[in-house]
């Protein structure tokens, strides 16, 4: 185990996207690109309410296929390498609204705002925050889904 690694481990233990940002520091990364991704896993966001991060795959469109044929790009980034990917829609969420502009109290019987589902495909844009570290960004509207009042 490297130093680096060492370090990761026994400062973020339990935390992957923690260790990945110490194993793989933004200026390690490829230079600035969009990437076709895929969605692969969401995870509430603490106490915030219709907000998540989400866990990502690299793809590449495979142009010779089907125009919506996508495949994991092998040895391409991921959210355990790069870190979770955000999505910027979700950003004004609130426990009585949802972006762009959904009041969630009109919504009938168990509707409610719903995360992006794995297996949706997405770009992902890297932005630097004001730390240094990257941070992945996409902007896909979530859906909103539930059952009907009888």
């Amino acid at each position: 185990m490297t130093a680096r690694q060492s370090q990761a481990v026994n400062a973020v233990a339990g935390h992957p996207e923690q260790i990945a940002r110490v194993l793989y520091p933004s200026h390690e990364l490829p230079p600035l690109r969009p990437v076709l991704a895929k969605i692969t896993s969401s995870t509430a966001i603490g106490s915030t309410t219709n907000r998540w991060s989400y866990g990502w795959e690299e793809h590449w469109w495979d142009p010779s296929a089907s125009p919506d044929t996508s495949a994991l790009k092998t040895g391409g980034l991921d959210s355990i390498k790069a870190g979770v990917a955000y999505n910027v829609n979700e950003i004004g969420n609130t426990s009585t609204t949802a972006c762009p502009g959904v009041t969630l109290a009109n919504l009938p019987g168990t509707f409610a705002v719903k995360p992006i589902s794995t297996d949706t495909r997405v770009v992902l844009f890297r932005f630097t925050a004001d730390d240094g570290t990257a941070v992945w960004l996409f902007d896909k509207a979530n859906a909103i889904d539930g059952e009907c009042p009888e």
